[in-house]
């Protein structure tokens, strides 16, 4: 994956991590913790990396701890229930730019349910608007601007340990 990882780096294409418990039966529980996602952070400093779920349930703390250490880290709110977005990020607020929208959908259900409960999540509209656009342009218009390399310039570019 170290290839995988250097190529994404170089290219400026964001790599979305599964963090936090799965339901899905045939599943191994590994590698699941934010904190396990660490070294990757450190390694690859360039590497847009969007953890997704945010470390539900049991580990909102640790993805909030990588966010706000790294600036290449990020949180999507796939699966986080909108009405308890604010007790699961007690920093929302700090946090608010390093966080975007995740449904995960089929699994979410209705669309409509759900932005219903961002609307009664009693959020500030700053904090909505960054979370629904301002951070995924932010990362898009960034990874284009800073990264303006083709596939076989990166291929070139890239060394690999």
């Amino acid at each position: 994956m170290q290839y995988v990882y250097k190529m994404c780096e170089s290219l400026g294409f964001p790599v979305l991590f599964h963090t936090g418990l799965t339901a899905q039966r045939d599943a191994e529980q590994k590698f699941i913790k934010p904190f396990d996602f660490r070294p990757l952070a450190e390694e690859y400093p360039e590497l847009i990396m969007i953890l997704a779920h945010g470390g539900k349930p049991y580990w909102y703390e640790e993805a909030s701890t990588l966010a706000l250490t790294f600036p290449n880290v990020y949180i999507d709110t796939a699966l986080i229930d909108p009405l308890s977005l604010q007790e699961a990020f007690p920093n929302l607020e700090k946090l608010a730019p390093k966080i975007v929208f995740g449904s995960d959908w089929p699994v979410v259900g209705s669309y409509s349910a759900l932005l219903e409960n961002y609307r009664k999540a009693n959020i500030a509209s700053e904090i909505i608007s960054a979370i629904f656009y301002d951070n995924a342009e932010r990362i898009l218009k960034e990874a284009l601007d800073s990264h303006s390399r083709t596939i076989p310039e990166a291929l070139i570019a890239m060394s690999v340990n």
